[in-house]
């Protein structure tokens, strides 16, 4: 029971890991960048010591060198003089300075393959660098997208869902305007019917009073009697007229 929570606990603290550097992998990448760029840096300045040194150690060389030239020539000339004593002495600093010439020369074969492999590895590190520097560019704008994507995506559900309460608010307001249309019309039923308007209806529906309103019977007897609608009514004539001369 404790390994199968311990695991759990491993794998949700990994998920919470991941999720972590998904969200900000743009600043990761740019502080990777720097700190590879910082120790870029002082491998130049190592490089730089290494040339330092090696031209200085150069320099000492070749007055080694000048030294021997000298020392040998001084013997040569105390042996032909008959001062092998002298020519003693100097073949031993010379024996001494050629062994410092040696080893020297050792040390110089020696800064200058590290030169070599140090600078070998600075450019293949430049290289890396700008191809990372220009992979960052690229990350920030896929990004930058990805945020406005994901922002938009938000504003879109956020809209559809403000899209879909205001349908449903619509309609319930027109069902409620429906509604109080219906009790309107019913209410002007009833005012009828308390008024007395609805049997007047009735009556007049009947044939009986005065017309108040045109009905279709009266506009299909006036058009079998040929009248148009703006003809002259003879038949109703003058009040005390029969319609005949």
């Amino acid at each position: 029971m404790f390994n199968i929570v311990t695991t759990l606990f491993r794998g949700a603290a990994a998920d919470a890991e991941e999720a972590l550097i998904d969200r900000n992998a743009v600043a990761l990448l740019q502080q990777k960048i720097r700190d590879a760029e910082t120790a870029h840096l002082r491998g130049k300045q190592t490089l730089a010591a290494l040339i330092a040194r090696q031209r200085a150690d150069r320099r000492n060389q070749a007055g080694l060198e000048t030294r021997l030239g000298d020392l040998e020539n001084r013997a040569g000339e105390a042996l032909d003089e008959g001062r092998e004593d002298l020519a003693m002495r100097a073949a031993g600093a010379i024996a001494d300075l050629e062994n410092e010439h040696k080893a020297r020369c050792e040390a110089l074969d020696r800064v200058g393959c590290e030169i070599t492999d140090l600078r070998t590895s600075l450019e293949r590190t430049e290289r890396r660098l700008v191809e990372l520097r220009q992979g960052l560019i690229v990350a920030r704008s896929c990004d930058k997208a990805r945020r406005v994507r994901s922002a938009l995506s938000r504003s879109q559900l956020g809209s559809a869902s403000a899209i879909s309460d205001a349908e449903k608010l619509l309609k319930r307001v027109l069902q409620h305007s429906d509604e109080d249309r219906v009790i309107s019309d019913t209410l002007d039923e009833v005012e009828r019917d308390f008024s007395g308007e609805a049997i007047r209806d009735t009556l007049e529906e009947e044939g009986f009073g005065p017309a108040t309103r045109v009905r279709a019977n009266d506009v299909m007897a006036r058009l079998k009697a040929g009248k148009g609608r703006n003809a002259p009514d003879h038949a109703a004539g003058q009040p005390g007229e029969t319609g005949v001369e």
